[in-house]
């Protein structure tokens, strides 16, 4: 059995964290063994207890913000105790800020050290430098670069040997897990007291910056002045959750909006769903996106994000830079339009989770 060392900075249920979480279900465990390597401990709610029954061992290490030093120090020991264990490190990040796991792996010789780029942006000016400086020590350190788009793969590797001699490894999902079904839709619409005559917004999504939730409550409220009966379903937790509560406090519409936390049971909260707004302000391939279209929901996304996002005709990307009014104009066009809910799967085959998992074990293989 081959052993792969994911590091990561959680197993929170973020995007980076469900498709490594995702990929460990499909692939052959008899053949493979993921560890995880984390910067963040456990926490409620997250991927761990999924990963350990799985057979992983889970580890954790300094973070940055306990100091360069000890975060050096942290690797180190773990590598000079751990390294023969593994033919290969998957380091998955949203920005090149740090590449001291690399450094460690090749000093312990560790033969496979992969970048995986889930990002087509950055948050700060101290992570953009970092990232920028570390383009030069990426070829040195790093066997194999890959990219969940085309967009993230410039943004990581534009002017490193990496350039043209990267891979793009999609979000693959379980297809057949989002297809549409009129049963399931109507449980969860009974299950959270939803009548068929309301029209549900949705949206998934960590409550950080990137994923503009303000601007999303914003599109709501003007929404909702346009239509009788409405609801938007919020899937996620995350830091800024106190602080958008309290805006949905101050726009009087609690009984509108249904905080709905982290979820096992995304697949089919999607089939409760009439519309997914997604006004992030920036992202690199989103899994929301990929699954909300297998899911036969109209979308309305950010111009921001990657077109490559695209697997049906149910999206329209909008300038981010549009009021909240126009946003909501938009959605207004489809709420009372009949919605066929068919997504014809083996045509977008490329964005299944057994795609994917081939795509790496060929990696792990090489």
């Amino acid at each position: 059995m081959k052993k792969i060392l994911q590091i990561t900075n959680s197993l929170a249920r973020h995007g980076t964290e469900t498709f490594i979480v995702n990929v460990l279900k499909h692939i052959n465990l008899a053949d493979f063994q993921f560890d995880f390597l984390l910067f963040t401990p456990e926490m409620s709610g997250d991927y761990t207890e999924i990963v350990k029954q799985l057979g992983s061992q889970v580890y954790y290490t300094s973070s940055r913000s306990m100091g360069f030093k000890t975060y050096c120090k942290g690797l180190d020991d773990f590598f000079r105790k751990h390294s023969k264990e593994y033919i290969a490190v998957h380091f998955s990040g949203c920005t090149m800020s740090t590449l001291m796991p690399l450094y460690y792996a090749k000093k312990y010789s560790i033969p496979i050290r992969i970048i995986h780029a889930h990002s087509s942006s950055y948050s700060g000016i101290h992570n953009y430098i970092l990232h920028e400086f570390n383009k030069f020590r990426l070829g040195t350190l790093a066997t194999h670069a890959l990219a969940c788009s085309v967009e993230a793969a410039e943004w990581f590797f534009s002017k490193t040997r990496f350039e043209k001699n990267n891979i793009i490894i999609r979000n693959g999902i379980q297809y057949e897990d989002f297809i549409f079904s009129n049963e399931i839709r109507q449980s969860i619409r009974r299950k959270f007291n939803i009548d068929n005559s309301t029209f549900v917004l949705g949206h998934v999504g960590y409550f950080m910056p990137v994923k503009n939730h303000t601007f999303l409550l914003d599109v709501f409220y003007e929404f909702n002045k346009r239509y009788d009966s409405t609801k938007l379903l919020l899937i996620g937790e995350g830091k800024l959750k106190d602080e958008i509560s309290e805006k949905v406090r101050k726009l009087n519409i609690e009984h509108k909006v249904l905080f709905l936390g982290n979820r096992s049971d995304v697949n089919q909260l999607l089939q409760a769903f009439d519309c997914f707004v997604f006004p992030s302000l920036y992202e690199g391939l989103p899994f929301s996106i990929i699954e909300a279209q297998v899911a036969g929901l109209p979308i309305f996304a950010s111009d921001r994000i990657s077109k490559e996002t695209q697997i049906s005709n149910n999206i329209e990307y909008i300038d981010i830079n549009k009021s909240s009014q126009y946003w909501a104009e938009k959605i207004l066009s489809v709420a009372n339009v009949s919605q066929d809910r068919f997504f014809d799967v083996k045509k977008y085959s490329y964005f299944s989770i057994d795609h994917t998992v081939r795509q790496l074990t060929d990696i792990y293989n090489s």
